[in-house]
């Protein structure tokens, strides 16, 4: 494999990169720690505050109502007449 100026470069940007958030990410762990929630709770949050999950939730509905309007559509209609004599 040729490394190549560029790609080195690159490499070490990355490099540089992880670095800092790693060094920023202990720093800011230690000064607040927020509480720990479990993986249920995380979710129970996110469902709560997220725009984009709201909007996929209502277009998920919104398919789940248009597929039960048309269930029917496709059925043969039978009708039937009775006259009294």
């Amino acid at each position: 494999m040729v490394h190549t100026q560029s790609t080195t470069g690159a490499r070490a940007v990355l490099f540089a990169a992880w670095l800092l958030l790693a060094a920023t990410g202990t720093a800011a762990a230690s000064v607040d720690d927020p509480p720990a929630l479990s993986f249920e709770q995380a979710r129970e949050r996110l469902e709560q505050v997220s725009d984009a999950l709201a909007a996929a939730d209502a277009g998920v509905r919104g398919k789940q109502d248009l597929q039960d309007a048309t269930r029917y559509l496709r059925l043969p209609e039978i009708t039937g007449d009775i006259r009294r004599m």
